[in-house]
């Protein structure tokens, strides 16, 4: 991992090959409370490794950066944006660009180990507008919104939920719209136990963990962000009968339209990605191998093609256990 630390943010660029042997890194902004160089780490390593899976030859990096109180986003962005601009230009690394959310190609993901959505029973743990955007495409897909959790509390319904109506009780009531549907509320991790297909997972590096893997009832993990999962966590999921879709893939989607070739219309870019996703991940499935190191044995493979033995990463973005000293 090489560091970079900017000055005029509180935050740092990581690389995760060497930028002097391999230029043209592209970095995802990753703006939160508490993210440490060591989280940018695993998210410039995941980075390499999604870039790796689809065969594009872009080196991974993250920008992790601790926001301050006095400043907006915006400012913070801007000033991030306006630093990076010089790395940029002597091609170390530049900034994401990417169209829309990971919602669709998560789905996606899922969908294809699934072998499709028909009737299934899918939960959102972080009901925002991501988790209402995931929400939407598994329903236009013929899937059911069986619960779903904000900070205030969790909702389920065997049924499903009326994704309008609770669209419409978000709108006007923030994160407080579980307590406004006349449904059972019931604390935000007991969404973990219901056992449904699928549960889509918001969060930061790790947050899939031993202890929320122990506790899911669902038979498959969607994550929505960048090296979700700890080796415990990933151990403890499958020790149980889960699958652990790999980040790699559900996160993928605005990668891969950004990268798309010229000339694509956006319809055309959307398909393309849905298409690159689904042929991984259903390779996966028909191969009876765990998707998590089925799609990492294809980026090791074509990792080993173009990056120099002594720098070529080994494993993907999994936290490792603490060293007890």
């Amino acid at each position: 991992m090489h560091v970079h630390h900017l000055t005029s943010v509180d935050g740092e660029v990581l690389h995760d090959l060497d930028p002097d042997m391999v230029p043209g890194a592209i970095a995802r902004v990753h703006l939160r409370d508490g993210v440490t160089a060591d989280d940018g780490g695993l998210l410039a390593r995941a980075a390499t490794y999604r870039a790796a899976l689809f065969e594009e030859r872009v080196p991974g990096a993250a920008v992790t950066v601790r926001p301050r109180l006095i400043d907006t986003r915006e400012e913070t962005l801007e000033r991030v944006h306006d630093e990076i601009a010089s790395l940029a230009d002597a091609e170390r690394v530049a900034l994401a660009v990417e169209p829309g959310t990971v919602a669709r190609g998560a789905v996606t993901a899922l969908d294809a180990w699934l072998g499709g959505l028909d009737g299934r029973r899918v939960v959102v743990r972080g009901f925002d507008d991501l988790g209402s955007e995931v929400a939407r495409e598994v329903v236009d897909r013929g899937g059911h919104l069986a619960g779903l959790s904000t900070t205030s509390g969790a909702i389920a319904s065997g049924s499903g939920l009326d994704l309008s109506t609770v669209d419409e009780a978000r709108a006007a009531h923030g994160d407080l719209f579980v307590t406004e549907l006349g449904l059972e509320l019931h604390l935000p991790d007991e969404l973990l136990d219901l056992s449904v297909d699928a549960i889509v997972v918001g969060g930061g590096v790790g947050v899939v963990d031993e202890d929320l893997a122990l506790r899911v009832g669902a038979k498959t993990v969607v994550p929505l962000s960048d090296a979700p999962f700890t080796e415990v966590g990933l151990d403890t999921l499958r020790r149980r009968g889960a699958v652990a879709l790999p980040d790699t893939a559900t996160t993928a989607g605005p990668m891969l339209e950004a990268l798309a070739p010229r000339g694509l219309t956006d319809a055309e870019r959307s398909a393309r990605s849905d298409r690159l996703i689904h042929e991984r991940i259903d390779g996966a499935r028909r191969s009876k191998v765990d998707p998590l190191r089925y799609v990492t044995t294809l980026a090791d493979t074509f990792l080993a093609t173009w990056v120099p033995a002594e720098i070529r990463p080994t494993e993907p973005a999994v936290r490792s256990a603490p060293t007890i000293p």
